[in-house]
């Protein structure tokens, strides 16, 4: 289940950059520093809360670990975005990588049939309505 959402993330980010392009990687760039911002301003109050000499180093690495992953993420789409721009202005095309659109997520036998009568009662409501519209 885990691969599958997974999977469908990174398709759905790629299509959305391929989509929406500038506007999105501006959301991501802004929302990944102001999370880096918070992630700095949140330390003095991991280190304060912490049980412990080990609960604190534990909370300060993991902090710190995904504080590099931001930092890191963002430096890569900065230098992906320079790269895109020297090439449009070499006149060279831009390749993406062509992820195919995974397969369907399965649903949990009970969540179908949830999903299944919730459909089932949409469908009916809108045959009442147009018989009503009709009359």
């Amino acid at each position: 289940m885990f691969r599958a959402i997974t999977d469908w993330a990174r398709w759905l980010d790629q299509w959305l950059e391929i989509n929406l392009g500038r506007p999105y990687n501006t959301i991501l760039s802004i929302g990944l520093v102001l999370e880096m911002i918070n992630k700095i301003q949140t330390l003095p109050s991991t280190i304060a809360h912490g049980k412990g000499l080990i609960g604190i180093l534990f909370s300060l690495v993991v902090e710190a670990a995904l504080l590099i992953n931001q930092l890191g993420e963002f430096s890569h789409r900065r230098h992906k975005r320079k790269a895109e721009r020297a090439a449009l202005a070499a006149g060279v095309p831009i390749e993406r990588e062509h992820i195919p659109r995974p397969d369907p997520i399965p649903l949990p036998p009970r969540v179908g049939q949830v999903a299944g009568r919730v459909t089932e009662r949409v469908r009916r409501r809108l045959r009442e309505s147009q018989r009503r519209d009709e009359d």
